[in-house]
C-alpha cells in the first residue's frame, strides 16, 4: 500500500473479549502516556448495555471519571464527524496539536456508516477523511472491528489508513486482509487453551510482525485506568504488549506524529516475524 501513513489502530479477531482487552490497554496506556491531561478522549458507542456487561466495557465506561472523556452512540454519529472534521479545518490554521484520541468498539454496528446502492455515504466519507488526514493535526482513531472486510462495507480499502494493527485469531482471508499473509489464522493452537491470548501487532510502513501475548484482566485493572486519569502520575507509557512473559515498557515521552509507534512496537528483537514465518 503506498498510501501516506496514518497513525491510527485496527483491533480485530474472532474473539471481541481479547479485541476488548487491547482497547483497554490502549486506554490505560494513553492516561499514563500523555502528561497533565493534556489530550481529549472521546468514546463512540454502539455496543448495547447487555454486551457491554458481558464483554467488561462497562465496568471500563464506569472506571473513567465523568470529566475525563466523551461518550456518544450511533444517534451521536453525524454530530461528531461533523464537528472533528471541522477541528481539522480549524488546526490546518494554526498551530494546535492536542491530542484527541477517538475510541471506536464494534464499528461494523455503526450501520449508518455503511454504504448503500445510491452512491457515496456521507457519513463514510466523513470518517475516510479522518482516518486519511486526522493525525497529521493531532486526531488519532482507535477502532475495533470483528472483522477486517466489515471494514469494506462502511468504505473500500479503509484498513490501508491504519499503520498500527492487532490481530488475533481469525481465518485466512481475514488474516490477509488485515495484515497481508495468513499469519494470525495460526495463531490458536487446539492443545494450548492460553494460546487464545496470543496476538499480532503488524506495522504497515515496515510490514512487519511481532508477536505478543494480552494481559490485562479488565475487571480487576478498572482502578488503574482511573487513578491515572485523576492523579496523572510521572508521565511514563505502560506497554500495550507482553512478550510471552517479559513486559516492555517505554522510557520516554514522544512526539504526537510517532507516539503511537513507541507505545504499539517497543517489543524485543527476536519478537520480529517476517510474513512467511511461523509462529
Amino acid at each position: 500500500n503506498a498510501r501516506s501513513t496514518n497513525q491510527n489502530i485496527l483491533i480485530s479477531g474472532n474473539d471481541r473479549e481479547m479485541n476488548v482487552q487491547v482497547l483497554f490497554s490502549i486506554l490505560s496506556s494513553i492516561t499514563y502516556a500523555i502528561p497533565d491531561g493534556n489530550f481529549s478522549l472521546k468514546i463512540i458507542n454502539p455496543i448495547e448495555e447487555d454486551e457491554l456487561i458481558e464483554l467488561g466495557l462497562k465496568n471500563i465506561f464506569d472506571a473513567l471519571p465523568n470529566d475525563s472523556y466523551e461518550l456518544f452512540d450511533e444517534s451521536n454519529l453525524s454530530e461528531v464527524l461533523n464537528k472533528l472534521n471541522s477541528l481539522v479545518e480549524q488546526r490546518k490554521k494554526s498551530t494546535d496539536r492536542l491530542p484527541v484520541i477517538i475510541i471506536i468498539p464494534a464499528i461494523e454496528k455503526l450501520v449508518q456508516l455503511q454504504s448503500s446502492d445510491y452512491g457515496a455515504n456521507t457519513l463514510a466519507v466523513q470518517l475516510q477523511s479522518l482516518f486519511s488526514s486526522g493525525s497529521i493535526y493531532g486526531i488519532y482513531l482507535v477502532c475495533e472491528v470483528n472483522k477486517p472486510s466489515n471494514m469494506s462495507k462502511i468504505k473500500g480499502d479503509l484498513v490501508g489508513y491504519f499503520e498500527h494493527r492487532i490481530a488475533f485469531f481469525m481465518n485466512e482471508e481475514e488474516s490477509a486482509e488485515l495484515i497481508g499473509s495468513k499469519l494470525a489464522s495460526k495463531l490458536i493452537d487446539n492443545e494450548n487453551l492460553g494460546s487464545r491470548s496470543k496476538g499480532l501487532y503488524y506495522a504497515q510502513s515496515t510490514q512487519q510482525a511481532y508477536k505478543f501475548k494480552s494481559y490485562v484482566d479488565m475487571h480487576n485493572e478498572t482502578d488503574l485506568l482511573n487513578q491515572g486519569l485523576i492523579n496523572r502520575p510521572d508521565p511514563k507509557i505502560l506497554s500495550l504488549m507482553k512478550e510471552e512473559s517479559q513486559m516492555v515498557s517505554s522510557k520516554e515521552i514522544v512526539e504526537e506524529d510517532d507516539y503511537w509507534a513507541k507505545l504499539l512496537s517497543k517489543v524485543s528483537d527476536d519478537a520480529t516475524l517476517s510474513l512467511d514465518d511461523k509462529l
